[in-house]
């Protein structure tokens, strides 16, 4: 989600200051990651990932549309045709996170010299795979059938 944000610098996206970026979660829901713009021109994240149902973000972004509000990511394949015309959606090219960003990431992470130890990297899961949640919902029901 950073590196889909970083792409948003330069003088063409100066008066954006938040910007919520989307990927798609699957069972019509989004992740969603609200960023702030810092005084030095990067996004700061202002929370965790969310995950929203589709239409409901559509609604909050319908709400917090003005011109210092903008939305970009690969989750909005999924729901910009949807979008009213007074949300702001980067171009299409801005979507996708490139290397590049991870690149200035690093670089400027490396610049402040903040690392990352290799052997303390783990995944990072939002929510339970379908499975998971499937069968939880069997013991649950199975539980309340026993009681």
């Amino acid at each position: 989600m950073q590196a889909v944000a970083e792409a948003v610098t330069g003088d063409d996206f100066r008066e954006i200051t938040r910007l919520q970026v989307v990927s798609d979660a699957q069972r019509e829901q989004l992740f969603v990651s609200d960023f702030h713009r810092m005084p030095d021109g990067w996004w700061a994240a202002t929370g965790p990932i969310d995950i929203v149902d589709c239409g409901q973000w559509r609604d909050d972004a319908t709400e917090l549309a003005n011109s210092k509000f903008a939305v970009s990511g690969p989750g909005l394949v999924k729901v910009a045709d949807d979008l009213p015309a007074a949300v702001c959606q980067l171009p299409e090219n801005f979507w996708t996170p490139r290397a590049g960003n991870v690149a200035a990431i690093a670089e400027r992470l490396a610049t402040d010299r903040q690392f990352a130890d290799p052997f303390e990297l783990e995944p990072f899961y939002l929510r339970k795979s379908s499975a998971e949640e499937k069968r939880e919902a069997k013991l649950a029901a199975e539980a309340g059938q026993q009681s």
